[in-house]
């Protein structure tokens, strides 16, 4: 996997995008307060998930978890 870069000023950012084929439009409001979670208090986890492409799929699995478990 080749990673691109952009300059800026001094700095060289890589060039970060998400799948546009979204799978799961639908991610309800825990699959949202799931994302603010990691996004403010498991930062790491967050930018992990993000650059493998795989945090979509974490909070599409909290959401189903959501309507299996809360709502029974």
């Amino acid at each position: 996997m080749k990673i691109e870069y952009s300059k800026l000023g001094d700095y060289y950012f890589p060039n970060l995008y998400l799948d546009t084929n979204f799978k799961y439009s639908k991610i309800g409001r825990y699959g949202k307060l799931r994302l603010k979670f990691l996004k403010e208090h498991r930062k790491a986890e967050y930018i992990i998930l993000f650059m493998n492409n795989k945090l979509q799929d974490k909070i599409y699995q909290s959401y189903t978890y959501s309507i299996l478990n809360v709502w029974d």
